[in-house]
């Protein structure tokens, strides 16, 4: 399967390459060990770096220890990194997410009376950022939320 994938997906050859992984931090060593076998074997790699996504998002600001917060659609992740090194046992999760707020933010629009809803399609900039940056998957306009009855 993951052959298939590299050979259709891939616009490099990946002989004698150096490959970086950016792995979630709960990844698991069996699939990294199936993966990196795969790779060794078939494609002939010449290495394999793992970086956890964590660390890869501090990478940027150019600093080595932080408190990374990934606030996710499902959940949200909380990884601490010291001097490049995620902290595994101070790791957490939280089910507030941008779901939740997603929903919140229905559950608020709901409340308002249908006449001020002509009033939000006056501002429907401001409201389209934040269904957008959101990543509001069902409705992408204010006039798709009043087409189907959120107001």
């Amino acid at each position: 399967n993951f052959k298939k994938l590299m050979e259709t997906t891939s616009i490099i050859q990946l002989f004698d390459r150096k490959i970086i992984f950016i792995l979630p931090l709960l990844y698991h060593q069996r699939q990294m060990k199936e993966l990196s076998e795969c790779l060794f074997n078939q494609y002939k790699v010449r290495a394999i770096f793992p970086l956890y996504d964590c660390v890869a998002s501090i990478l940027p600001l150019g600093i080595s220890s932080a408190l990374v917060v990934d606030f996710g659609y499902e959940y949200t992740r909380i990884s601490p990194v010291y001097q490049y090194y995620p902290i595994k046992n101070s790791f957490a999760m939280s089910a507030t997410s941008t779901k939740a707020l997603l929903l919140e933010i229905l559950k608020q629009i709901k409340l308002i009376k249908p006449y001020s809803s002509i009033n939000l399609l006056k501002d429907e900039k401001s409201l389209n950022a934040i269904i957008c940056n959101l990543r509001f998957r069902h409705f992408k306009t204010v006039k798709d939320l009043c087409a189907n009855n959120i107001f």
